[in-house]
């Protein structure tokens, strides 16, 4: 005999039975399970066709919100909570259906939102922004003043004319003494473009170095030092000559004369030096380094030699006056019509004497005072030289300066052949 129960249909027993697993899923606090969300739906009319899982599944979720944040958590982690829905051995037929619903493979495309995220960081309007961050300083960056380049490592000084930072330029210069700014490479290098590039006492030359002494002002002159003024000057470089500063003429007849004045010719300069011929009672180099002598009526004869290591072949006297040094009532005298000096080693006859100048590595001067006529005849007057910067020619060039002067017969008389003035030679 059948029990009243067996008289229900099959379909509504299986529904009585999901309905109390629902209710177990519910008290139990379960969640995250696809399978008993499907199964927690009170629709018998979706329930009797398989594919319709996933709306049984969608009924579930309202039902529990919190279900459908749990299930993608579990999916996504492997959560063994989700295993129990394999226990359901009520279901017939549609229930054994309900794994095909795979809602993992409907939600993994949620995955792909890092992807997103990743695309954002990677932004080319953020990479673009990152360069520019980068590259503030370099090279390229547009400047208007020097402000803008402090602390570059291309440089701190704004060039104007393309925006640019840069070492240097020609008009704004910080590079070291003794270096310049290359005009093309914009950049410090050794050398000099004019005087300011150069330490005080040092001159820029022509071949953009910086020099402090040159041999000669002709020297100078052809560094590139064109303008009159005080230059130094080592005439024997190494050797005992020291350095000394004198006025160099850079204009007239072409320039390059160095001026050798009565104390650069002296003993501790350029280290003149006196030599009698026929000797004196008096004679020697007094205070002002000129040199003088006077007999005591007898013949006399002496020079003064004046070295010049670099060489000349062209000399001239300027602002020159010699002084006659004679006791009154004696004289000194020259007259061009009865003597002139031609050799070094005789400077009287026919008791006359003279005072003349050339060149110490010829046999006789250039020129004198009686060679270049009149005649003189006084105790201590000054006699202007006649001929003041006349440039005479020294032939195959000269290493020294020399002056010669005497006097003959029976009087108390003598020369001072130097007694103001410059001699310039080039």
């Amino acid at each position: 005999m059948r029990s009243k129960f067996s008289q229900l249909p099959l379909l509504t027993l299986t529904l009585l039975a999901s309905t109390a697993l629902v209710a177990c899923g519910g008290e139990s606090g379960t969640t995250g399970s696809a399978s008993e969300t499907e199964t927690g739906t009170g629709t018998t009319g979706e329930t009797e066709d398989p594919t319709t899982g996933t709306t049984a599944t969608t009924s579930g979720s309202e039902t529990s919100p919190s279900g459908s944040d749990s299930m993608s958590d579990s999916e996504t982690t492997g959560d063994p909570t989700e295993e129990p829905t394999t226990e359901e051995p009520t279901t017939d037929g549609p229930t054994t259906e309900e794994p095909t619903t795979e809602e993992p493979t409907t939600e993994e495309p949620t995955t792909d939102e890092p992807t997103t995220a990743t695309d954002s960081d990677t932004d080319p309007t953020d990479s673009d922004s990152d360069t520019d961050t980068d590259t503030e300083g370099t090279t390229g960056d547009v400047c208007v003043s020097n402000d803008d380049c402090l602390g570059n490592p291309d440089g701190e000084v704004c060039n104007l004319d393309d925006g640019t930072c840069v070492v240097c330029t020609p008009e704004d210069d910080p590079c070291a003494l003794g270096s310049y700014c290359n005009p093309d490479t914009l950049n410090c290098i050794d050398g000099c473009l004019d005087d300011s590039d150069c330490n005080d006492g040092f001159l820029c030359v022509n071949d953009n170095s910086c020099l402090d002494v040159a041999e000669s002002c002709l020297a100078w002159l052809n560094l590139g030092e064109d303008q009159d003024g005080m230059y130094q000057i080592d005439p024997d470089g190494d050797g005992p000559i020291p350095q000394f500063e004198t006025f160099c003429d850079q204009t007239t007849d072409g320039g390059g004369w160095t001026q050798i004045t009565l104390a650069i010719a002296c003993s501790d300069v350029l280290g003149g030096s006196l030599t009698a011929v026929q000797p004196a009672p008096e004679e020697g180099i007094d205070q002002e380094c000129r040199p003088f002598s006077t007999d005591a009526g007898g013949d006399s004869t002496y020079h003064y030699t004046i070295p010049f290591p670099p060489g000349f072949t062209e000399f001239s006297l300027n602002g020159f006056k010699a002084k006659a040094r004679a006791i009154a009532p004696d004289t000194s005298e020259y007259d061009g019509n009865t003597f002139v000096q031609a050799q070094w080693d005789i400077a009287n006859g026919g008791c006359y004497g003279d005072v003349s100048y050339g060149s110490g590595d010829m046999p006789g001067p250039v020129t004198s005072f009686a060679a270049q006529g009149g005649a003189q005849m006084c105790t201590e007057c000054e006699i202007d030289w006649p001929e003041d910067g006349v440039a005479y020619t020294v032939q195959d060039g000269s290493t020294s300066f020399r002056m010669g002067w005497g006097e003959g017969c029976g009087q108390d008389e003598g020369w001072y052949p130097w007694w103001e003035g410059t001699i310039h030679v080039r």
